[in-house]
């Protein structure tokens, strides 16, 4: 099982757009822990959710951990005015 679910496996390399325009490639990131959290604006448990990612990241960045948040919203102008409000 631990296998199939790829347990103790570095995860397959991916390269997404960032806002300004630059590219994320989770390669970039070898020798970490990354942790992954897709999420949306209108997303409640996702916004519900975010203190405790913030908290986790200020325990754990100085070991080598880091968050990495893909935004699935369509709406690029409301992802932008929820950046503009709020700190990630």
């Amino acid at each position: 099982m631990k296998d199939r679910i790829g347990l103790n496996h570095h995860a397959k390399d991916f390269s997404v757009s960032i806002i300004n325009g630059d590219r994320f490639n989770l390669s970039s990131e070898i020798g970490k822990v990354v942790l992954i959290d897709f999420w949306d604006v209108r997303c409640a448990p996702c916004i519900k959710a975010l203190p405790e990612l913030e908290s986790l990241y200020k325990q754990y960045n100085r070991e080598d951990f880091e968050i990495i948040g893909i935004s699935l919203d369509t709406d690029k102008e409301l992802l932008m005015k929820f950046l503009d409000k709020n700190s990630l």
